[in-house]
C-alpha cells in the first residue's frame, strides 16, 4: 500500500493512512494513533493519545511521528509552550505539563542514566534527538549520555517566548520512506512502545510542584 508520496511529505500529508495502519497493530492499549492538523499552517502528523481526548493535548508528551523537510521522526513527542503572559492559557506551560518531567530527565543523573538505557535500546543507525523552536532546528544523532546534556544546552538557550517541539527516537530519511511505504509500519513498532515506556519515566519524573521556570533555567 503507497502512503508516502513526493508531494505532500514535509507536509504530513500521509498521516491519515498510516494512523490507519498504526490502529490496527494496536501498540499500546489505551492509547489511540490519530492524525493531527494544525491549522494555521495544515501541517499533520500523529500522535497516541488517549480516546477520550477531544481538545489539544500540548501538555502531555506522547508517541508522536511527524515529517520535516527530508526527515520522518518517531519517537516520545514533548512541548514546552509560553510563559504565564501569554494571551492564550491553553499554551501556558503549566506546573502539570510533562515537560517538567522531561527537564528532570535531563539534569537529575539517575533520571537520564535511566532514558539514556531506553533511548541506547533503538536501532544505532536511526537514533536521533529532533528540536524545533520558533527560530531553529536541530537534528541530533543520538550518541548517549551526551547528547542529553547537548539537548538540555539548546533548550537552555531557547528564548522563554518560542515553542519548543522535541521528538526523542528515531529518524527515516524521505527516500526511506517512500521506498518503505506501509512497510513502515513495522519498523515503527519497537521505537513507539519505547516512546511509550519513556512517557512512563517522564510521568514519574514531574516534580510535585515544578518552580524552575519555563524552560527548567535555576
Amino acid at each position: 500500500m503507497k502512503i508516502f508520496f513526493d508531494s505532500g511529505f514535509d507536509a504530513g500529508k500521509w498521516a491519515g493512512e498510516l494512523a490507519k495502519l498504526l490502529r490496527n497493530r494496536k501498540l499500546i492499549p489505551e492509547l489511540v494513533p490519530r492524525a493531527r492538523v494544525w491549522r494555521a499552517t495544515w501541517k499533520q502528523w500523529i500522535q497516541f493519545e488517549p480516546d477520550w481526548l477531544k481538545g489539544p493535548a500540548f501538555m502531555f508528551g506522547k508517541p508522536g511521528i511527524m515529517s520535516q523537510g527530508e526527515a520522518l521522526y518517531a519517537g516520545y513527542y514533548v512541548e514546552s509552550g509560553l510563559p504565564p503572559d501569554c494571551e492564550h492559557p491553553a499554551y501556558i506551560t503549566g506546573d502539570d505539563w510533562h515537560w517538567h518531567g522531561f527537564d528532570q530527565c535531563l539534569k537529575n543523573d539517575d533520571l537520564r542514566s535511566r532514558l539514556n538505557a531506553m533511548l541506547l535500546n533503538l536501532p544505532e543507525h536511526r537514533r536521533c534527538i529532533w528540536i524545533r523552536t520558533d527560530q531553529n532546528e536541530n537534528s541530533l544523532e543520538y550518541e548517549g549520555d551526551q547528547s542529553l546534556l547537548n539537548t538540555r544546552e539548546i533548550v537552555q538557550g531557547v528564548p522563554e517566548k518560542e515553542w519548543i517541539d522535541i521528538i526523542m527516537g528515531i529518524r527515516f530519511s524521505k527516500k526511506e520512506c517512500l521506498d518503505l511505504q506501509d512497510g513502515i509500519v513495522s519498523e515503527l513498532s519497537t521505537p513507539i512502545i519505547r516512546a511509550d515506556e519513556i512517557s512512563s519515566l517522564i510521568i514519574e519524573a514531574i516534580p510535585e510542584r515544578s518552580k524552575s521556570g519555563v524552560r527548567g533555567k535555576e
